[in-house]
């Protein structure tokens, strides 16, 4: 009796000693597993922020991007109009504006272009005479006096009025003033005319501005012909005057990004050139038009994450700034972080509880123990008792692996050898095998041969103590198809604890991986179609020169009906380029192609006699009277049938005769 006694004291104490260690094994368990969840959310967030990062800065970079090529543009069509001045001998008013106006089409963003001559004050009187007689009765050389009103100019020993200016409607006020009456304007003004060299102004306040926006002036110098400008004194006496672009910077920031998708981005534009309280130019947001009262403050600016770069314009440094706005953000950021920390902490707490079942059942062992020492009289009370706790336990596993089985999870167990011996149901949804098909079967059976070969190092982890958190893998369905999965494990063991093989959980994170492929696509067609609308605009500023310099020649100069003929053929090449860029830009602004009614015999003849200009190949057409005319992409169709034209013409280099015939025919739709 005392024995018995002796061994229920040592029972109980030890039974004590094994209920706390329940305790602090399980809690100890959860709270390693809430940090480790912890860890990988910050991890997983860091990286979530770089690729914010890298989104941003590829995006604010393609927007610097637009802008240079529109601030480059603008100032070939300055460089044309002095090639204009450079290949005249005398610029009538009328030539101008017709020149000018041809520009301005194919550059909206212009605001006005102007010819500002250099006028001593001996000639005044005949400037002022001569611009009344040429329909403006009220001209005169006018300066801005102290209370913002346009008055007569001051005598001074020169002059440089607006003289020429297009268009004429909006720039009424600007018409006669002199840019010599105000400081910024003649700094700038005095230093194109010195160097030679394009240059800006710092930011004005145009003349005929009616809003808030500030303006700018960008001058080059137009000489003498034939005269010596090796030198400042030669450049000054041999001034003849200067062309001039008249620009919103606003509206020069929101033109060059118009043809942009919207992205989130606020851009900031500075003159780093120009003293600190007079940087801030203009502002630029896919939210709203009214710059915040930070924007003038550029230090502020350039705090957290933001992309700055400067350009060059004319001999000024601009600053371009921008900064993403939290929608844009939003949009860049995925679930990941958070996915990873919901997983971890259900992994911990499912673990957790495994560990105190198991540790709750040993004690209750030893608690049955100690009952059957008590007495022998009790002995079948005892095995009533213990009874009743196994039908209990059991009735909680059934509960238990219910919840598995419910689970959306895929939970799984396998053995040494790494055959799986349990599986719940959501291993049927995403591989397509049954239950019984994938049960004894090893993971390397669904995994291709250069996974397989990783996971069993990885799962070799497991057998020596081991653990695995966040393992990404991709399996094949039973279809064929990939399932990328994210898998979580820990060593499985026996009573005696052994290492038997391992148990875990996994998710699958296909639709997501599919999601992440759509965007990149989606990123690269958006790149193409703003490198195509960047082409096109280059292409089609150089169209714009030899048209204007073809249409000079035409109006200038008397050549033989041979040469007219070659120029007007020149003149149709270059129109037919140009509605091929206008397709580039179709495409790159993601429209639909201009269709209209076409006679399609017509553009069948025109498009063949163009492509065998020069060739010793004839043509000889089949075409009926009532040929059906459709509704068509001219310039599309065009380029079809010069495309069939030019390879039939170069088929037959010694000459030949190409046949084309044209009938209308009705397609069913067998």
């Amino acid at each position: 009796m005392d024995n018995v006694e002796s061994a229920e004291k040592a029972l109980n104490s030890e039974l004590q000693h094994r209920v706390l260690y329940r305790y602090v094994v399980s809690i100890l368990v959860l709270s390693l597993g809430m940090a480790l969840s912890v860890y990988l959310f910050f991890t997983f967030r860091e990286w979530e922020e770089k690729k914010v990062k890298a989104i941003f800065e590829k995006t604010a970079g393609d927007h610097v991007a637009a802008l240079r090529r529109s601030i480059e543009n603008n100032v070939n069509v300055l460089h044309a109009l002095d090639s204009f001045y450079a290949s005249s001998n005398e610029v009538e008013r009328s030539e101008f504006n017709k020149f000018a106006a041809h520009l301005l089409k194919e550059n909206p963003s212009i605001q006005a272009l102007e010819w500002i001559p250099r006028v001593p004050d001996k000639l005044r009187t005949a400037y002022i005479k001569k611009a009344r007689e040429e329909g403006f009765p009220g001209f005169r050389i006018t300066e801005r006096n102290s209370r913002g009103l346009m008055v007569k100019a001051d005598r001074r020993d020169e002059y440089f009025p607006v003289y020429f200016v297009e268009p004429y409607k909006g720039n009424e006020a600007a018409l006669g003033f002199d840019l010599a009456s105000n400081s910024t304007r003649l700094e700038a003004l005095n230093l194109s005319r010195d160097t030679g060299k394009m240059t800006a102004t710092a930011r004005i306040k145009l003349v005929q501005e009616r809003g808030a926006q500030s303006g700018l002036l960008i001058f080059q110098p137009v000489y003498q012909k034939n005269v010596p400008i090796d030198s400042i004194e030669n450049r000054r006496m041999n001034l003849e005057g200067f062309v001039l672009g008249v620009f919103r910077i606003g509206d020069l920031l929101a033109d060059s990004l118009a043809y942009l998708k919207s992205h989130g981005i606020d851009t900031y534009l500075y003159d780093k050139s120009a003293p600190v309280s007079e940087r801030f130019l203009a502002f630029y947001s896919s939210r709203t038009s009214t710059a915040p009262a930070e924007a003038s403050k550029e230090a502020s600016i350039r705090t957290g994450l933001h992309y700055s770069r400067t350009l060059d314009v004319a001999g000024r440094k601009w600053l371009v700034s921008s900064i993403p706005t939290p929608d844009f953000v939003s949009a860049v950021r995925t679930l990941r972080p958070w996915m990873v920390f919901t997983g971890g902490l259900l992994f911990s707490v499912l673990f957790s509880g495994y560990i105190f079942i198991i540790l709750s059942r040993s004690a209750q062992m030893r608690q049955y123990a100690i009952e059957i020492l008590k007495s022998k009289e009790t002995l079948e009370q005892e095995i009533a008792g213990r009874r009743k706790a196994e039908e209990a336990l059991r009735e909680s596993e059934v509960k238990y692996r219910d919840l598995v089985e419910t689970s959306q999870d895929l939970i799984w167990q396998c053995d040494s050898g790494k055959r799986l011996t349990f599986l719940n149901k959501a291993w049927e949804k995403t591989h397509g095998y049954s239950i019984e098909e994938m049960l004894g079967r090893r993971f390397t059976d669904f995994e291709r041969p250069e996974i397989a070969e990783r996971d069993t190092d990885t799962f070799r982890r497991l057998l020596e103590g081991g653990s695995i958190t966040g393992y990404e893998t991709t399996h094949i369905s039973k279809s064929g198809e990939d399932i990328h999965l994210i898998f979580n494990a820990i060593p499985r063991y026996d009573p005696e604890v052994n290492i038997v093989g391992a148990q875990g959980t996994a998710y699958d994170i296909t639709e997501h991986k599919r999601m992440e492929k759509e965007v990149l696509r989606a990123q690269k067609l958006e790149s193409l179609g703003i490198l195509a609308g960047g082409l096109a605009h280059d292409f089609n500023n150089l169209l714009t020169g030899i048209l204007g310099n073809i249409t000079v020649a035409r109006m200038y100069l008397d050549f033989p009906d041979k040469a007219k003929e070659r120029l007007e053929q020149a003149e149709e090449a270059s129109i037919r380029a140009r509605d091929l860029t206008q397709q580039l830009l179709t495409f790159s602004k993601g429209g639909a192609p201009i269709k209209k009614i076409t006679s399609i015999g017509e553009l069948i003849r025109e498009s063949s006699g163009f492509a065998l200009r020069g060739s010793n190949v004839k043509c000889l057409y089949n075409i009926p009277d009532d040929l059906w005319s459709l509704e068509v992409d001219e310039g599309q169709m065009n380029q079809v049938i010069n495309n069939l034209i030019i390879n039939a013409d170069q088929s037959m280099p010694e000459g030949g005769t190409i046949h084309v015939s044209c009938k209308n025919v009705f397609i069913r739709a067998e």
